[in-house]
């Protein structure tokens, strides 16, 4: 269900100055997971999962970071949105004073629901879906009514976002209800927009029926009726939420699983059109966008970065990405990209093998999208910044990624 306005009331000073609960999330196994990710990504997992072990599904605090010293006026207001994924992460492990110490502004982090908690949709009544979305809108409200009490100006709000953030942060500013209260002027999107492929879930009504099938809440129709949907998500609704969080459903590295869906409310239409169309909050706004050197490194294991990938890797992943995430017709992209991406002079040095298949999926998944997303916004004839971020802890003139003592303290602000 949407979010409620907050009930609690007090009269004195409310001291607020310890984290809330985070959302319910998937338990990470650190061990599988450092078969399928850069030792890098998994230990930057590892230092979220510190902040991860107080979940409840009360859950939707925000977390509010002010300049110490005196300014004149109100402070501007940046709304951070946590990406890592839509299966975990938290506003909690994200210390805004760092920024708002040095640019002289107020942070906001905040949490949303996840997983099928914030993103379960059966396309119907039953299930809506962007129970997440609706967490974030709730936020942005919140900082309008309530901000200026803490020295923030609600007149100037950026809201960013990273990764699936992004994503987020995107949708949010193509929701009808945000361009019909003005509720944010800025956005910024790090390494992600509603155009990337994972951005959207890519078989809600699939991935709903999996979760209900692997915890027993998924009737059985009579011959020739659909599934009766309110009852599947009745039978959900009853379940807690540790165990549904890591119940077993097919996943996918190159698509969502849970994620958003277009509802007809909060998400109208298609991103990619709603965009075009330009009635939106978002062909008003300034954007600023960026990409990282190295977006498709996390894609990899640390095994395909220490050794390199061979011919037959090479064409294993090139496969999955294409039938991931491409219709018809599969075979002319495939051949399209294993044209424009690799050469057939050098083909089996699998150091060579290695950064192509970095590059063709940090494109497709990352830059190619975002910068179609910033295309669309200059043509409306707003102000648009881009940004290219080159530091990395993954080099061209090393086959693995190592532990950059200066690069981990970067990732960590």
């Amino acid at each position: 269900m949407p979010p409620t306005n907050p009930t609690e009331r007090w009269d004195n000073v409310k001291f607020a100055n310890t984290f809330g609960p985070v959302c319910p999330q998937k338990k990470l196994d650190f061990a599988e997971l450092s078969t399928k990710m850069p030792a890098c990504r998994v230990d930057r997992l590892r230092r979220i999962s510190e902040f991860t072990q107080d979940q409840s599904e009360e859950c939707l605090y925000l977390n509010i970071y002010i300049p110490a010293r005196d300014r004149k006026g109100p402070a501007p207001v940046v709304l951070f949105i946590h990406g890592e994924s839509y299966d975990y992460g938290t506003g909690n492990a994200y210390d805004g004073s760092v920024l708002s110490s040095f640019a002289d502004i107020a942070v906001v982090t905040v949490n949303y629901r996840l997983g099928p908690l914030g993103f379960l949709s059966t396309s119907d009544g039953a299930a809506s879906g962007n129970y997440a979305l609706s967490d974030l809108v709730a936020a942005v409200h919140w900082i309008q009514n309530n901000i200026a009490d803490f020295g923030g100006d609600r007149t100037q709000v950026t809201v960013m976002g990273h990764g699936y953030g992004a994503a987020l942060a995107n949708l949010l500013s193509l929701a009808p209800v945000t361009q019909r209260m003005n509720l944010f002027n800025r956005v910024i999107l790090q390494s992600g927009s509603a155009l990337s492929p994972w951005a959207m879930a890519a078989d809600p009504v699939r991935s709903a029926k999996d979760l209900a099938d692997s915890l027993n809440c998924l009737p059985v129709p009579e011959e020739g009726e659909p599934i009766d949907t309110k009852v599947m998500v009745n039978c959900l609704s009853e379940v807690g939420h540790e165990e549904m969080m890591n119940a077993d459903v097919p996943y996918n590295r190159f698509v969502t699983t849970f994620g958003p869906v277009v509802d007809k409310i909060l998400v109208e239409l298609s991103p990619e059109l709603m965009i075009k169309q330009g009635d939106t909050l978002f062909s008003n706004i300034e954007l600023m966008f960026g990409v990282n050197k190295y977006e498709g490194v996390h894609l990899l294991s640390q095994d395909d970065l220490e050794n390199g990938i061979t011919p037959k890797r090479k064409l294993s992943i090139l496969r999955q990405y294409v039938r991931s995430v491409y219709q018809y017709p599969r075979l002319n992209i495939f051949n399209t990209l294993d044209h424009q991406y690799f050469d057939w002079s050098d083909r089996n040095s699998t150091s060579k093998l290695k950064h192509k298949v970095i590059e063709l999926l940090g494109d497709g998944m990352y830059n190619a999208p975002l910068v179609q997303t910033g295309r669309y916004h200059l043509d409306m004839g707003k102000d648009t910044y881009f940004y290219v971020f080159s530091h990395s802890n993954y080099t061209t003139n090393q086959a693995m990624v190592h532990r950059n003592t200066r690069a981990d303290t970067m990732g960590r602000i």
